[in-house]
Order: structure tokens, then sequence, then C-alpha cells
């Protein structure tokens, strides 16, 4: 049902499709204006991988405009592996120019469609346009069967002030993206000076460090009997789950085996994360290395001095033999480590912190938007 005052349109009525040029590599330059291609589009939508950006002589092309890209511009993947893809163009972006194999999406505000609300809808109306099309017709987008896909809109002031809410959200987003940021770069240059011994605490100047293989510091402490396959996870448990992967916790098992010796250290055999686990849990089978530390080093301050260790990135395969190849040099007295490891707990907390503000304020406006974008919740103009 369409709410009161609002329209029915179409891609083809209301939206600007522009197709991207197949420059070649041998117009490529040092510098000029950038080519925006497929893989410089991340996962969230960003322009990124600026240190793969190609340049183009924009004197050497000689319909220039036709694919110079603006602020505020749709990017969608019209073929290959990531077809329906989207991207945000904004004026850090800018100039740039649109490769092959994607389109240029812009609203025309005088059909009733601004730009900043279509932003906010376009991944919508994508999806619905991808969910009607079957098999091998999922890797390549016709325009002319794009150009049928419709949507509801309201009046066009009502748009720019539902985009003036969301936007709110956004900076708030962003600024709190950035803060995260500044805290992760502040805690890497922490440990950089103070797991080396360049920096010390005034109070333990002039005590000895030591140096140390994994073998003496470390022990695997692994329990078959609570690993829990990846098939088996489940979305609801009574025991969470821990592996290998980037999640912290993946799923949970109802799994009889628990594993009680905590708290413990997580490596990722194959992928290196590190994790930190203080509660009852099971590990995952496969690659789930746990750690403990033998009685020369205070355990937190062993996760944190592996945190800092810089390991080859072998892809998928395992890294356990690296890691029991590694020599590390440490504070010889357990109050140094201590102190040590107070201080990047500290730093992860505010971390943690930051990570959590982010992870609301999306979902508050998921929620926002869900309420807006239907008509379910009208704004005043």
């Amino acid at each position: 049902m369409v709410p009161e005052g609002w329209a029915t349109t179409s891609i083809g009525s209301a939206v600007q499709v522009g197709r991207g040029f197949a420059f070649k590599s041998e117009q490529y330059r040092d510098a000029g204006h950038p080519i925006l291609r497929v893989s410089n589009i991340s996962e969230d939508g960003a322009i990124s991988n600026q240190d793969d950006w190609k340049y183009i002589d924009p004197s050497e092309v000689s319909d220039f405009a036709r694919y110079a890209l603006n602020d505020l511009d749709i990017l969608i993947v019209m073929v290959g592996a990531t077809t329906g893809k989207l991207g945000f163009v904004s004026n850090k972006d800018l100039p740039a120019l649109l490769n092959q194999n994607m389109w240029s999406l812009r609203a025309k505000e005088s059909k009733g469609l601004s730009q900043r609300y279509f932003r906010y809808i376009a991944r919508g109306v994508v999806d619905r346009f991808l969910s009607t099309m079957q098999g091998s017709a999922r890797g390549f987008l016709r325009q002319s069967d794009f150009s049928k896909q419709t949507f509801t809109i309201p009046p066009l002031a009502e748009q720019r002030k539902i985009a003036d809410i969301l936007s709110t959200w956004d900076a708030a987003i962003e600024k709190t993206e950035a803060l995260l940021a500044t805290a992760k770069a502040q805690k890497r240059a922490l440990m950089q000076s103070l797991l080396t011994g360049k920096r010390r605490f005034p109070e333990f100047e002039g005590l000895p460090w030591k140096t140390g293989e994994f073998a003496d510091l470390f022990v695997v402490a692994n329990e078959k009997k609570a690993q829990v396959n990846k098939r088996d996870y489940l979305p609801e448990g009574e025991t969470p789950v821990v592996d290998q992967g980037q999640e912290f916790i993946v799923g949970y098992t109802n799994h009889a085996q628990k594993y009680y010796d905590v708290p413990v250290i997580i490596f990722g055999d194959h992928t290196r994360a590190l994790k930190w686990v203080d509660f009852e849990f099971c590990p995952g089978a496969d690659g789930t290395q746990l750690l403990k530390t033998t009685s020369k080093l205070d355990q937190r301050f062993g996760y944190y001095m592996l945190q800092n260790l810089e390991l080859p990135n072998l892809g998928y395969s395992r890294h356990m033999r690296e890691l029991k190849q590694s020599v590390f040099d440490y504070p010889a007295t357990p109050e140094e480590q201590k102190q040590l490891a107070a201080v990047f707990s500290e730093a992860d907390s505010e971390i943690l912190f930051l990570e959590v503000s982010i992870t609301k304020l999306r979902a508050e406006k998921k929620a926002l938007m869900q309420q807006l974008l239907t008509g379910k919740r009208r704004v005043a103009v």
C-alpha cells in the first residue's frame, strides 16, 4: 500500500544512468584524474584502495564530461562476480572518471527525486531488481530491464527532510569511526614503544629485559573434547563458540564439554586472529589454537606481546610453525609486565566502547530508516 501523498516512479523516469569507459592501460599516467574501477569499491560502499588507483590525463579523453563523476553519485557494478554491488562517491574522491563495468546513478530532481534521498533507498531498489533475475542473468545487468524497476517516493520536500535526519546519524557514525581509528592508532604507537623497551615506566628504569623463544614462554593448551565443528554451530545455545575467525563469538552450542581453564589466548592458525577469552566457552575445531603462558610471563601481557608480533601472511596456510619459531623480548619482572598489560587493557576498553557505540548507532539508524523510508513514520515539512 502506497502511503498517502507518495508516488510510484521508475529508474527510467527518475534516474539518469551513466556508463563507464573502457580506459586502456597505455592511457594510465602517474598523475591526473583517477579512474574509479570495481576494485575501488569497498564492502561498505565507500571508495577505497587509493594506492591502487589508476590515473588519466583528462586532456586525452575526448568525451571527458560524459564519464566525469559528481559528488553523491551512486555507482553500481553491472557485470561480473560482484554484480549489483554499490559504491557511493563523495567530494573527497573527486575529480574522478568512471571505468567500464559500472554505471553511475544520478537522480533527476526535475522528476521529483532527490539524490541525497535516493542514496538511502538505492540498496533496496537494486536488491528488489536483483531478486527478479535468475541463473546466469544475475551476472549481467541490462539497462533496458533495470530502467523498468519501480519504487515509491514521498514528496520532494519530505525526501529532503528525511535525508537531513538520516545524515545526522551518518555524521555521528563517521565521527565515532574517526575516534575509533585514532584510539587504535594510539594503541599501536604505545605497543611499539612500550613493548620494545624504548619507553619505560620510571620505577622500572634500569631493570633488565630478557629474550625467550615461544616454547619458553607459551604452552599450547588445546582440549579436543571441548571442540565444536563449524557445521554444528547454533544461532542460540547454552555456551558461546569462539573460533579462529575475525568475529569474536561465532555461534553457540549445547555441547556438554566446555573449556573451563580461562582466561586463555586464542590464536587463529589460518587467520592469525588473536582473542582474549575470560569466560567458559567451546573452541571451534578448525585452526583454533589455545595458548597459555608459562611462569615467565603474565598471561595478559603475553596476549599483548603476541598482538605486537608481525607474522607473515601465508594466506590460508597454517601459521603456528612461524609462531613457534618466534623470539620475544620481555621485562624480567612480573610487576612491569602487569603494568604494561594494564595500560593496553585500558586502551582496549576505550576501543571496545567506541565499537559498541558504532554498532548501536548503526542499529538505531537502520531502525529509523525502516520507519522513514516506508512511510510508517512521517516527518513534518
